[in-house]
């Protein structure tokens, strides 16, 4: 029985003599060009319409009438609400006066050297004028009167304050009457227009603001609520007639659904294999296996937050569904999961297997075998098949290359 156990031992032994080292042996492979098809790539996204309008008070205020249901197709100029708001019809009437006011003050000035105010100190000047012509004469007698010893002294003084305090009324009132016809001067006109234009300005803004309260569909779509904030729960608006809106506060929004897209987030690793126009089979979830044909539309340039700790970046990105079959289009709906598959396409160069590639840090490289010796090699790749990578710079056709397990 030992000697059974010895001889199967050597055996072993000798099999693995001739057959060498296997685990650990180093193998290469010759770059050369090739055509082989690239990676295809699969991502879940969300049905959305072409394009939103969010619809939004024009100022504070409460809902009158409400003339359509969530939910609905709306017309582009169709009326959806009749609002009420006191503090702007407030804000407009006293515009108004404010407009009435300037506007009277205005003419006014045009008129200005007629007006009571001019006519008046006009009137004053004249008459302070005749008084104190009047008093001056009246003093000189009753100075002469004195001098001749014929009045007393106390009459005389008497007499001079009279026609000093007649001559100070007189320049006072010149004086006056200066400075109420400088009111009409061409600086105070174009300063009165000036305030014209404004409160004119102010009125046309306010009326405009009460003409938006009767809000119209500024587009033609479907008509949603808007987006719910906080613990709101009311997702179909039904208690908007209770609410109070501040201005610019969003009541409703607008989809306008001529056509869809599907909204995508793909990582930064798959996203440099994509491009505007690329062909795509879309499949939305509800609707059965039947693909929809679509096509990229848009790619963000701008990468998404990151979340969890999660390090490779993701961006957004839409693909345009098109020719919809009439019977499928009645029930797409936003919001519908879809799956998109983007085929895959042919790629010609020189195709590397992803094992000779060796990622470090910032740099990538492969391991160059010349004379039965390695180095370090960086290269710039490109797209990828299941196995294979495009290499676009660092190697040619002919050179070997280590696989990595």
């Amino acid at each position: 029985m030992d000697s059974l156990i010895r001889f199967k031992i050597t055996c072993i032994a000798f099999i693995f003599l001739i057959s060498g080292p296997i685990l650990g042996e180093e193998k290469h492979y010759t770059i050369e060009n090739k055509k082989m098809f690239s990676q295809s790539l699969q991502y879940d996204g969300t049905v959305i319409p072409c394009n939103v309008v969010e619809m939004v008070s024009p100022s504070l205020a409460t809902i009158k009438a409400k003339h359509f249901n969530f939910g609905d197709y709306v017309e582009k100029d169709q009326l959806l609400f009749d609002l009420s708001s006191i503090e702007l019809e407030t804000r407009l009437n006293q515009a108004k006066m404010e407009l009435l006011e300037n506007s009277q003050g205005l003419e006014k000035l045009k008129n200005w050297k007629t007006s009571h105010e001019v006519l008046q100190a006009q009137y004053n000047v004249n008459k302070l004028k005749e008084e104190s012509s009047h008093a001056k004469n009246h003093f000189e007698q009753t100075r002469k009167l004195f001098e001749a010893g014929i009045v007393s002294r106390e009459e005389y003084l008497a007499d001079k304050r009279h026609h000093s305090d007649k001559q100070h009324q007189y320049q006072e009132a010149r004086e006056y009457l200066s400075d109420i016809q400088k009111k009409g001067s061409k600086r105070f006109v174009k300063l009165a227009e000036l305030k014209v234009e404004t409160t004119k300005q102010q009125v046309e803004m306010l009326s405009s603001k009460v003409a938006m309260l009767s809000m119209r569909a500024p587009v033609s779509g479907m008509i949603l609520p808007p987006q719910r904030q906080g613990d709101v729960k009311d997702s179909w608006g039904l208690s908007l007639n209770q609410t109070v809106f501040q201005e610019s506060q969003p009541m409703a929004l607008i989809a306008e659904v001529e056509q869809f897209y599907v909204h995508v987030k793909v990582d930064e690793f798959d996203v440099i294999h994509l491009a505007k126009g690329l062909p795509a089979h879309i499949f939305v979830v509800a609707l059965g296996k039947q693909p929809l044909n679509g096509k990229i539309h848009e790619i963000n340039v701008q990468p998404n937050a990151t979340e969890n700790g999660r390090k490779a970046a993701n961006f957004d990105v839409k693909i345009l569904i098109e020719n919809i079959p009439a019977k499928m289009k009645e029930k797409l709906l936003m919001g519908m999961s879809a799956m998109v598959k983007f085929e895959p396409r042919a790629l010609e160069g020189l195709l590397v297997p992803k094992k000779a590639i060796v990622y470090e840090k910032e740099s990538v490289h492969v391991n160059l075998v010349q004379d039965d010796k390695s180095r370090k090699q960086e290269v710039v790749l490109g797209e990828t098949t299941d196995d294979y990578v495009l290499v676009y710079e660092g190697v040619k056709a002919g050179d070997r290359v280590v696989l990595h397990s």
